[in-house]
């Protein structure tokens, strides 16, 4: 073999070898590439679902706020109609021969409670004839007809340090919280009854559909 050729063969093998240095450094580095990216895709694809399950959680805990306060508008105009209903028994209340008997133990009772001998009794527009009946304590000195009130009586001393109030609506405030606690107990009941109703309805349907 003369010089030219080996010389040839020589730069073959020479870049042959450069070749295949090359391709293995470009696989090397593709796969470094590959696994760099594969890393930053797992990690982008990780910081997603965390976004994603955040942001899930923000939207049912705006949902579960959103219902409480739906449920709780609802129990207030229920309880509203309640009120109402109760302050429609008491005008009726208020006619009847009972509530002569009212007065007159409410009186006794704010008297007996006061302990003493100079009251004044308070009554709403219009009630002072209803009083006409009722012999009232030798410990009221004078009786005025000036309450803002439905029904009732307040009771109070004549330096006004101590005063007795039994009108209609302070007995329905203190009976208030009592009786909300009682309305949306009912309601609780009314609601797992349309629940159990509409399940049981679901599978009379699916039991149709299966036939």
């Amino acid at each position: 073999m003369n010089i030219a050729k080996r010389i040839v063969e020589e730069a073959k093998k020479k870049a042959s070898s450069l070749i295949t240095s090359a391709k293995r450094e470009v696989r090397e580095e593709l796969k470094e590439k590959e696994e760099e990216l594969k890393e930053r895709n797992a990690r982008e694809i990780e910081i997603f679902k965390e976004e994603l399950k955040e942001k899930e959680e923000e939207e049912m805990a705006s949902s579960r706020i959103e219902k409480k306060r739906i449920i709780e508008q609802a129990y207030e105009e229920k309880f509203r109609q309640f009120l109402d209903e109760i302050v429609k028994e008491l005008e009726s209340f208020k006619k009847s021969k009972e509530y002569g008997e009212f007065l007159k133990r409410s009186i006794e009772r704010a008297v007996r409670e006061i302990k003493r001998k100079d009251l004044i009794l308070r009554v709403p527009k219009g009630d002072k004839s209803l009083l006409r009946g009722i012999k009232l304590p030798s410990q009221i000195k004078e009786v005025r007809e000036d309450l803002e009130e439905l029904g009732g009586v307040v009771v109070e001393s004549k330096d006004g340090k101590v005063r007795i109030n039994y009108s209609f609506s302070t007995l329905i405030d203190k009976k208030r919280e009592e009786l909300k606690r009682e309305l949306v107990k009912e309601l609780k009941k009314d609601v797992e009854g349309r629940k159990k109703k509409k399940a049981k309805g679901k599978k009379t349907k699916t039991r149709k559909k299966q036939e």
